[in-house]
């Protein structure tokens, strides 16, 4: 599993699963147990905690839809995109 040897090369001390990735119950599983006798500790927050931002970015789409800003069918995902640029 690519997480645990990038722990391991790194000597981290703490994984941290978050996001909506982390409401994935195989991965939860996978996780805790390959890191069970691992000197280093698993942070896996409770189910609640583990959303994504759809709702957010529908929203700000609906926003920008609103104004009339519209985007190509060349748009790409950027995560560092700045919607307020716009």
């Amino acid at each position: 599993m690519k997480t645990v040897k990038a722990a391991k090369e790194y000597n981290v001390k703490q994984v941290l699963l978050a996001g909506g990735v982390a409401a994935n119950k195989g991965l939860r599983e996978a996780l805790t147990e390959a890191f069970k006798d691992l000197p280093m500790d698993i942070s896996i927050p409770p189910l609640y905690l583990c959303t994504d931002n759809a709702a957010m970015i529908g929203a700000a789409g609906s926003v920008m839809f609103e104004k009339g800003k519209r985007s190509g069918l060349d748009l790409n995902g950027n995560p560092g995109l700045d919607i307020e640029a716009f």
